[in-house]
């Protein structure tokens, strides 16, 4: 009786698409921001002066705002190669027409997130450049994800472990 003996490979080549679910929850966070600055215009809140719930509206409304504007610009596809030995090189799409970046091997630094259902890549690039790079389910193919939280994994425990507390 012969036993078979299979090794599985980190290598992972990944495209990975902007999270339609995480611009879900940022309307959403924002949207109730914005309830909120309008309870406290409307005075329904609070009993504050009425320049003072002018400001906080305002105030709630650029936020608001701003959570949409920045979630909705920075909308890139991203592919990820990691290879058996655990170097990343990660790779911008072309989202445009003007979009020169071939890529670039990056390392996965310590303080990224690494959960079950979220993996929070925060990468820095050689000239020092960080890319913080949100990946949920719904952004890589179907079973993509586990596979690539599993990777990511291995190259946090065996960069630095002595860094690596989040994985």
């Amino acid at each position: 009786m012969a036993f078979r003996i299979s090794i599985m490979s980190i290598a992972k080549s990944v495209i990975v698409r902007p999270s339609r679910l995480l611009l879900a929850m940022t309307a959403a966070m924002s949207a109730c921001v914005m309830l909120v600055g309008i309870l406290l215009g409307l005075g329904v809140a609070t009993d504050l002066v009425l320049w003072v719930r002018i400001v906080a509206t305002a105030c709630c409304t650029v936020m608001a705002l701003a959570g949409v504007y920045g979630r909705l610009r920075i909308r890139n596809a991203w592919r990820i190669d990691i290879s058996s030995d655990g170097q990343i090189r990660l790779t911008q799409l072309p989202a445009a027409e003007d979009s020169s970046w071939t890529g670039e091997v990056v390392r996965l630094m310590p303080d990224s997130t690494l959960w079950a259902h979220l993996l929070l890549l925060r990468l820095r690039t050689g000239d020092g450049q960080r890319i913080v790079l949100p990946i949920l389910p719904d952004s890589v193919p179907d079973g993509e994800f586990r596979a690539l939280s599993v990777a990511c994994r291995w190259v946090a425990a065996h960069n630095n472990p002595a860094e690596n507390h989040n994985v």
